[in-house]
């Protein structure tokens, strides 16, 4: 079998995995892992590979509580009237040219849900509190670390079994031509009647999570029948949906099935993988853009416009570099969006609502499929344009004003030359580094700017903001791919580099390679190391 992995994260540099072989006794292990953290997310043995992706699980609530009306140093569950708990924190804070430290305390209320975080806001209502999963104790690594040193499915299951920290689903193939994949993690289980998608009413005395769901309770899957697994952020089969609300559009999940379903006689090499995470066909656009260009029809365009929707009907739907089709598309999606939801949330609530992982586009997606009758909540209720009193605009409406806004925008933008509207002069990445401002030290730390194909809905995905288009925000911090017919070797590459340091020629000497879809070969079989000509450094105690 043939195990691959692209983990998709924000667009920093370093790039945050770094590539590492580990031997020593009882231990012969590969992969990436994370600086700092012991064991490998993404990685195999000789005889076992993994990976490890997170799951958007709904993993905190908010607890809006009731003040008792009595002592405001009080709050109360049910009959119960409970003392916030009081913690003082001291920071000092060093100033460039002062000997001596500022002092700032910050002073927080606990509940028994978790600290009181409407105090850091000009909130004046009543006061919420946040529980997260990653506030109890736990001890991640461990599980790690057993599921690293195990032999099969079996022991792989069992030491996963023990992972107490975020949710995640994790894939695995061995030798012995096993594939499976489990949920793992702590998903809090909450009384019959609470909604998580909302703040909770803090005051009733079922408010607070009951456990944890049982590990045995939670989704595995071991040989499936079609002799596939694919992980693409979509809610794997057999999760609870009241698990999160996070999930993304089904269109890279449904695009990698394609692919696998297509291959000659069912057959793929750990090339044709390494091309399926190159590909940028968008099943987003194949599903919605012949409906959007539908209701187009009879619209009186331009010479300009005329030409866009033809190029649209012909595209051959891959968000690639050259495509100009593919900026009419995302610029029009785009204003889709906010046209939907920025009338009812206004600037600032939409701003941060199109950030989330891609919600706003699985929300758009939603509403397009569903049916357009009156007594809908959906297609009616948000495609009305509430600034206009006199009117309700219909779905067709906003799809034809959106459209008429894309054309004239790019016109403006680019010029009446189509030939510089391809997507690879917008649609760019910069890796930032954490510590850069905007000085000149940012030509040294910040990597970039980059034109890449690609968007949040492709599998190479490359995501961006759809309040500040189209920078990238989000893509493939790392791609690897592993043969498990060939275990002592596998293929790898970052974003940027192995180091963190900014003047070494590490920094960046993987970007151009990960650009051009290429790959770096790894070995990890031992004769093979020794009869290559790579330097090794030996550190003697």
């Amino acid at each position: 079998p043939i195990l691959a992995a692209a983990p998709h994260l924000g667009a920093v540099a370093p790039s945050r995995f770094y590539e590492l072989h580990l031997t020593a006794p009882g231990l012969d292990l590969a992969g990436l892992t994370l600086p700092g953290v012991p064991g490998f997310p993404v990685g195999h043995s000789p005889t076992i590979a993994w990976a490890a992706t997170r799951l958007p699980t709904d993993e905190a609530d908010l607890f809006v509580l009731a003040p008792d009306s009595a002592d405001p140093t009080r709050y109360r569950i049910g009959d119960r009237s409970l003392a916030f708990a009081v913690r003082a924190d001291t920071i000092r804070i060093h100033r460039p040219g002062r000997a001596t430290p500022d002092i700032v305390t910050l002073t927080t209320r606990l509940s028994v849900y978790g600290p009181v975080v409407s105090d850091l806001t000009a909130h004046s209502g009543r006061p919420i509190a946040v529980r997260w999963i990653g506030m109890d104790p736990s001890n991640p690594i461990r599980a790690l670390l057993s599921a690293a040193q195990s032999t099969g499915w079996a022991s792989f299951g069992r030491a996963w079994r023990g992972y107490d920290g975020p949710p995640s689903w994790v894939l695995y193939a061995d030798t012995a031509g096993t594939i499976g994949a489990l949920v793992a993690g702590r998903l809090p289980e909450r009384s019959p009647g609470i909604d998580a998608a909302l703040p909770i009413d803090g005051s009733r005395a079922d408010a607070d999570w009951r456990g944890w769901t049982a590990p045995s309770a939670l989704p595995t899957l071991v040989n499936p029948a079609d002799g596939y697994i694919v992980a693409a952020d979509t809610r794997p089969a057999g999760l609870s949906p009241s698990a999160g609300r996070r999930w993304a559009p089904g269109a890279r999940y449904e695009r990698v099935r394609t692919m696998i379903e297509g291959a000659d006689q069912g057959m793929l090499s750990a090339n044709d993988v390494q091309q399926m995470q190159q590909d940028v066909r968008d099943l987003l656009a194949e599903q919605f853009l012949p409906e959007l260009l539908g209701d187009l029809d009879g619209l009186r365009l331009d010479d300009t416009g005329r030409a866009l929707v033809a190029q649209l009907r012909t595209w051959d739907l891959r968000q690639s570099r050259g495509s100009v089709a593919a900026t009419v598309f995302n610029s029009w999606w785009n204003r889709l969006l906010h046209d939907t939801f920025a009338d009812e949330l206004g600037p600032t609530l939409y701003a941060a609502y199109a950030r989330r992982d891609g919600l706003a586009t699985a929300a758009l997606s939603k509403l397009l499929e569903a049916p357009a009758a009156p007594d809908s909540l959906h297609p009616i209720r948000w495609m009305d344009d509430q600034r206009t009193s006199n009117r309700t605009e219909t779905r067709a409406d906003i799809v034809r004003r959106t459209f008429a806004a894309t054309v004239a925008d790019l016109t403006h933008r680019f010029g009446a030359d189509r030939s510089g509207w391809a997507w690879e002069k917008v649609h760019t990445v910069t890796f930032r580094h954490p510590l850069a401002g905007d000085g000149a030290i940012d030509r040294v730390m910040n990597l970039g700017p980059h034109d890449l194909p690609g968007t949040a809905t492709t599998v190479d995905a490359a995501g961006f903001d759809p309040s500040a288009p189209f920078d990238v925000t989000t893509a493939a911090a790392a791609r690897l791919v592993i043969d498990l017919n060939e275990p002592g070797r596998h293929a790898s590459v970052l974003s940027t580099g192995q180091s963190g340091q900014p003047l070494s020629r590490h920094y960046d000497d993987q970007t151009e390679l990960w650009l051009s879809g290429r790959y770096n070969e790894v070995l990890t079989d031992r004769a093979a190391i020794a009869r290559t000509a790579w330097p090794t450094t030996r550190l003697v105690p």
